[in-house]
């Protein structure tokens, strides 16, 4: 795989922070993110492949935290095909108190 292969995700739901945290991370200097956010390649764009994905992801080599923000990536079978594209990619799922 390329260099520049995602080696994080940001998940959840809508209306709980990821836009904060995607704005956040995006000024930290050690961490590239993907743009546009919210990629949705798990979940609705899988079938156009890899190599779309990573296009979004090519200017990443020189960062150790290479990532994107989709909150969708909460939804039934995605977890599987992030799996079988990187095993190693951690997933960071921001949540909300329903009652709130």
């Amino acid at each position: 795989m390329a260099d520049h292969i995602p080696n994080f995700l940001v998940a959840g739901v809508q209306k709980a922070g990821t836009t904060w945290l995607y704005h956040l991370l995006k000024a930290h200097p050690d961490v590239y993110l993907a743009t546009p956010k919210e990629l949705h390649f798990f979940d609705r764009h899988y079938a156009r492949g890899a190599d779309w994905y990573l296009s979004h992801l090519r200017m990443a080599r020189s960062y150790p935290a290479v990532g994107e923000v989709t909150p969708a990536y909460a939804l039934p079978g995605v977890a599987e095909r992030i799996a079988d594209f990187n095993p190693g990619m951690r997933i960071v799922f921001i949540l909300r108190n329903p009652v709130d």
